[in-house]
């Protein structure tokens, strides 16, 4: 009802948001500006006299019912179909991800890893005696060795 008041013809961009649907037209008005006011704090007063009637009326009853219908109150059924299409297979994944590739898949990796880098140290443990004439006699073993391997290719 506020739209139309006289002084809210300064800020009144909803008085005129159908005119280009409607084309513009004079407004005739049959009432005077005093009139409106008060036509218009009476609507407002009457408004909130019936809520407050109306709160009165609800606060009386003992079992409050429903002010919307249980169809509205599960969100049209939206969450469970939610729940079917992404939720549920989502942690029906987590889980087996969780169980399987990561205890079997990627642990047995890591585990693998460490078991190799403990059982290849343990052998070349052997190798790594600290005697420059050890090694000096691996090296001579892997010369005479690469020449073998050399002249039997070669012929």
């Amino acid at each position: 009802g506020a739209l139309n008041l006289p002084f809210a013809s300064s800020w009144n961009f909803l008085g005129h948001w159908l005119d280009p649907v409607f084309g513009q037209f004079e407004r005739v008005s049959t009432t005077g500006t005093s009139a409106k006011v008060v036509l218009a704090v009476t609507d407002g007063v009457l408004a909130l006299g019936g809520i407050a009637v109306a709160m009165k009326i609800w606060a009386k009853v003992s079992e409050k019912p429903s002010l919307e219908p249980r169809f509205l109150q599960r969100s049209w059924g939206l969450y469970a179909v939610y729940d079917a299409l992404v939720s549920y297979p989502s942690q029906a994944i987590a889980k087996f991800t969780g169980a399987v590739v990561e205890s079997k898949i990627i642990d047995g990796t890591v585990n693998a890893t460490g078991a190799l880098t403990k059982w290849s140290g343990s052998k070349m443990r052997r190798v790594q005696t600290g005697y420059v004439r050890n090694y000096a006699l691996y090296l001579g073993v892997g010369t005479v060795l690469l020449l073998g391997f050399m002249v039997v290719r070669a012929s």
